[in-house]
């Protein structure tokens, strides 16, 4: 049976060509797209109940922080090693990288690098 629930809280922004990766039950991360301003890197947790939704955008540090470029159209799996959380995301375009994301320290490494 679908339902449609009164839903509070923060909504994603308009995206397309994003992953959502679910971490837990009620955390998933939301990382890259498209939008009208062109190729996204913002990376979102985004945790959820029944009735509510909260969506936290996680800041790109810059400087000497690695942190992907820009993308859309690429893939991403959950993997937990030593009950760590990491986001694995491959490929997408325009660049065709590998990008590791220790999801608990928000901290991404950048795996492989080949630029179409």
């Amino acid at each position: 049976q679908w339902i449609s629930p009164i839903v509070t809280g923060d909504g994603p922004p308009p995206i397309h060509s994003f992953t959502l990766t679910p971490v837990t039950n009620n955390t998933a991360v939301m990382f890259g797209g498209d939008t009208d301003n062109g190729w996204s890197s913002k990376l979102h947790i985004i945790s959820f109940s029944m009735t509510s939704v909260d969506v936290l955008e996680v800041p790109n540090p810059g400087g000497l922080v690695q942190w992907p470029k820009g993308g859309a159209a690429h893939s991403s799996v959950l993997i937990t090693t030593d009950s760590v959380p990491h986001l694995l995301v491959v490929g997408g375009s325009p660049a065709y990288d590998v990008w590791l994301l220790d999801i608990n320290k928000k901290v991404w490494k950048e795996l492989v690098s080949i630029i179409s």
